[in-house]
Protein backbone atom coordinates (compact mmCIF):
# COMPACT_ATOMS: atom_id res chain seq x y z
CA UNK A 1 0.00 0.00 0.00
CA UNK A 2 1.37 3.65 -0.85
CA UNK A 3 0.35 6.45 1.23
CA UNK A 4 1.77 9.92 1.20
CA UNK A 5 3.56 10.94 4.10
CA UNK A 6 3.24 13.96 6.12
CA UNK A 7 6.20 15.69 3.83
CA UNK A 8 4.06 14.50 0.77
CA UNK A 9 6.87 11.39 -0.11
CA UNK A 10 5.24 8.63 -0.88
CA UNK A 11 5.92 5.22 1.46
CA UNK A 12 4.82 1.46 1.07
CA UNK A 13 3.30 -0.29 3.92
CA UNK A 14 3.94 -3.75 1.55
CA UNK A 15 7.88 -4.15 2.12
CA UNK A 16 6.99 -4.33 5.98
CA UNK A 17 4.14 -7.04 5.99
CA UNK A 18 6.72 -9.03 3.62
CA UNK A 19 8.93 -8.71 6.26
CA UNK A 20 6.89 -9.85 9.19
CA UNK A 21 5.21 -12.66 7.04
CA UNK A 22 8.66 -14.31 5.82
CA UNK A 23 8.58 -17.81 5.82
CA UNK A 24 4.64 -17.97 5.64
CA UNK A 25 2.92 -19.48 2.58
CA UNK A 26 1.89 -15.86 1.07
CA UNK A 27 -0.05 -14.68 -2.38
CA UNK A 28 -0.26 -11.40 -2.05
CA UNK A 29 -3.73 -10.47 -4.45
CA UNK A 30 -4.65 -6.56 -5.43
CA UNK A 31 -8.50 -6.67 -5.81
CA UNK A 32 -9.72 -3.61 -7.39
CA UNK A 33 -12.65 -1.75 -9.48
CA UNK A 34 -12.64 1.29 -11.12
CA UNK A 35 -13.25 4.45 -9.04
CA UNK A 36 -16.96 4.98 -10.46
CA UNK A 37 -18.25 1.35 -9.83
CA UNK A 38 -16.60 1.23 -5.84
CA UNK A 39 -18.74 4.68 -5.34
CA UNK A 40 -21.91 3.12 -6.77
CA UNK A 41 -21.52 0.03 -4.14
CA UNK A 42 -20.48 2.59 -1.56
CA UNK A 43 -23.83 4.45 -2.29
CA UNK A 44 -25.98 1.25 -2.33
CA UNK A 45 -24.20 -0.39 0.94
CA UNK A 46 -24.11 2.77 3.12
CA UNK A 47 -26.81 5.14 1.73
CA UNK A 48 -26.80 7.81 4.20
CA UNK A 49 -23.29 7.52 5.73
CA UNK A 50 -19.78 6.79 5.09
CA UNK A 51 -19.81 8.19 1.81
CA UNK A 52 -15.60 9.09 0.28
CA UNK A 53 -14.17 5.79 1.80
CA UNK A 54 -14.24 4.15 -1.54
CA UNK A 55 -12.28 7.85 -2.98
CA UNK A 56 -10.20 8.06 -0.07
CA UNK A 57 -8.55 4.89 -0.41
CA UNK A 58 -8.63 4.35 -3.90
CA UNK A 59 -5.02 3.99 -5.51
CA UNK A 60 -3.18 3.83 -2.36
CA UNK A 61 -2.11 0.34 -3.31
CA UNK A 62 0.70 -0.12 -6.23
CA UNK A 63 -0.39 -3.33 -8.08
CA UNK A 64 2.74 -3.93 -9.00
CA UNK A 65 3.37 -5.06 -5.23
CA UNK A 66 1.39 -7.90 -5.93
CA UNK A 67 1.44 -11.52 -7.43
CA UNK A 68 -2.36 -11.89 -8.44
CA UNK A 69 -4.20 -8.64 -9.63
CA UNK A 70 -7.94 -8.87 -9.87
CA UNK A 71 -10.62 -6.17 -11.06
CA UNK A 72 -14.12 -7.12 -9.19
CA UNK A 73 -15.80 -5.01 -11.81
CA UNK A 74 -15.08 -7.68 -14.21
CA UNK A 75 -15.05 -10.76 -12.42
CA UNK A 76 -17.30 -12.85 -10.46
CA UNK A 77 -16.50 -13.31 -6.63
CA UNK A 78 -16.33 -17.17 -7.75
CA UNK A 79 -14.05 -16.72 -10.55
CA UNK A 80 -12.20 -14.46 -8.11
CA UNK A 81 -11.64 -17.11 -5.58
CA UNK A 82 -10.45 -19.99 -8.59
CA UNK A 83 -7.72 -17.33 -9.85
CA UNK A 84 -6.45 -17.32 -6.29
CA UNK A 85 -6.78 -20.84 -5.82
CA UNK A 86 -4.85 -21.51 -9.16
CA UNK A 87 -2.33 -19.20 -8.26
CA UNK A 88 -1.82 -20.87 -4.74
CA UNK A 89 -1.82 -24.10 -6.59
CA UNK A 90 1.06 -23.03 -9.44
CA UNK A 91 3.12 -20.52 -7.05
CA UNK A 92 3.35 -21.86 -3.63
CA UNK A 93 5.59 -19.50 -2.18
CA UNK A 94 7.11 -18.14 0.72
CA UNK A 95 8.23 -15.14 1.98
Amino acid sequence: MRVAGPSGRRWSTVPAWRTALAGHRVLWAHVSAPLAVLESREAERFPEKFRGLSRGHYGICDPEDFDLVLDSSELEPQERAERVAAALTASPRTG
